[in-house]
């Protein structure tokens, strides 16, 4: 095709220099003129060579890259996003003092007792910066990957294998995603043709709440939350569902609650399932099953965790929590059994496009101060949040909460705290 254009371009300017020439120019002219035109046709020549040397070149062989040293596409590839979330807490009759290690721990003076992220009073922090990057799998089969990175005071409560002051870094999630197809069972009703397995660290089934802010009703976590389940696992978890999508199963193993290294020489059973036994209405039960100590015999620990999410209609949302747990022979408390359960209620309800307004009462039993370690066995939440968006990627939420338990002294001499919180969350 191209040499075929190169022919004509020289054959019109051949034409035309010689239709010219005899106007304008003496015999001596035309000779210097015959002479361009043979030159110009022998660069052509040329031209028509190496541009079919070049059509007849094969395309250059495909090399996959090496391990360690990937080509990625970012912009076609790999999906990013992430938030960053700021707040203030204050406690209206509490202890100006902030330091200790965490308010979870029996004796720490921090001011906000039996709080997870939220510990510190009368102060601005940055709770949580948040990137994630993520490759889907193909859905037919194929592989991708997850990465949370989590920088700020939640990484440290995240993070126990390096909670301290100076590391306020995790890797909330960091897992490869493998779907493969199960072609023999692909005409089935019954049984799955696609299995989803992640392999790495993932956040936990367990409970209602989850790390992220911006994913709860509330800017404050649950005394549940916080106490009665775990936040990561590392290990392996597959997902399929049964009766032609009816059951959303999980299934794995893994080190157990929050060990990115085991401690013990046996693992942590993982199950859940999901359903919807009527419309709108949505249900999800998680097992977990293990040792979680260091003991050689690996004493077992059991957790249940019942949620339930219902949509009453466009405006407004219910959801319950109901988590039991249990400890075998504790190494710390002369090998005896312990256990915990709790509840919580919530509800969410969309005034506007912008404003709603959330709410949670939840009770918690450490029945052997096992989870907890204060001296005393009950505790109940009353939490109250509105929220407004104030762009489309900024959030604004305010809060008043009232915690109370059957330690009168607990809360510096008191039974009971009560705390205000102020949030922002920007999302990218």
């Amino acid at each position: 095709m191209k040499s075929s254009i190169y022919k004509v371009i020289g054959l019109c300017l051949v034409l035309t220099l010689a239709c010219m020439a005899p106007s304008f120019a003496d015999e001596n002219e035309v000779s210097a003129l015959k002479q361009q035109i043979s030159d110009l046709n022998k660069k052509l020549s040329m031209l028509e060579s190496k541009i079919d040397q070049v059509e007849k070149k094969p395309a250059p062989k495909y090399i996959a890259p090496k391990a360690g040293n990937p080509t990625v596409n970012l912009s076609k590839d790999i999906n990013m996003g992430g938030y960053v979330e700021v707040q203030y807490t204050d406690n209206l009759w509490g202890s100006t003092t902030n330091t200790g290690s965490a308010a979870g721990v029996a004796g720490d003076p921090r001011a906000n007792k039996l709080r997870v992220f939220d510990d510190d009073q009368d102060t601005f922090k940055m709770h949580a910066t948040k990137v994630w990057f993520e490759k889907e799998a193909n859905p037919e089969g194929g592989a991708g990957f997850r990465l949370d990175l989590l920088m700020g005071e939640d990484a440290e409560v995240v993070d126990f294998e390096a909670s301290t002051d100076q590391d306020e870094f995790a890797f909330e999630q960091a897992y490869i995603d493998v779907v493969a197809p199960l072609r023999a069972f692909e005409d089935s009703e019954i049984l799955p043709d696609m299995i989803n397995i992640k392999a790495g660290r993932f956040v936990t089934l367990a409970g209602l709440e989850v790390i992220e802010g911006i994913n709860n009703w509330n800017i404050s976590r649950s005394m549940m939350f916080g106490f009665a389940i775990p936040y990561t696992h590392t290990g392996v978890r597959t997902n399929f569902e049964l009766w032609d999508g009816a059951l959303d199963v999980y299934a794995g193993l893994n080190n157990g609650w929050d060990s990115v290294v085991d401690n013990n020489k046996w693992k942590t059973i993982e199950l859940a399932v999901g359903y919807e036994p009527l419309e709108d209405v949505s249900v999800m039960h998680a097992w977990y099953f293990g040792p979680e100590d260091s003991a050689t015999a690996g004493h077992k620990r059991f957790l249940l965790t019942n949620v339930v999410n219902w949509d009453v209609n466009d405006k407004l949302d219910l959801a319950a929590d109901l988590d039991l747990g249990t400890q075998r022979r504790e190494l710390t408390d002369f090998n005896e059994n312990q256990q915990w359960w709790g509840f919580a209620l919530y509800g969410k309800y969309q005034y506007t496009d912008k404003l709603a307004l959330a709410s949670r009462v939840e009770y918690f039993n450490d029945n052997d101060n096992f989870r907890t370690g204060f001296d005393n066995r009950a505790y109940v939440g009353i939490t109250l949040t509105a929220e407004y968006a104030l762009y489309d990627d900024l959030i604004g939420r305010l809060e008043y909460r009232h915690d109370k338990a059957n330690d009168m002294d607990l809360h510096d001499g008191d039974s009971f705290q009560q705390t205000l919180g102020a949030q922002l969350i920007y999302v990218f």
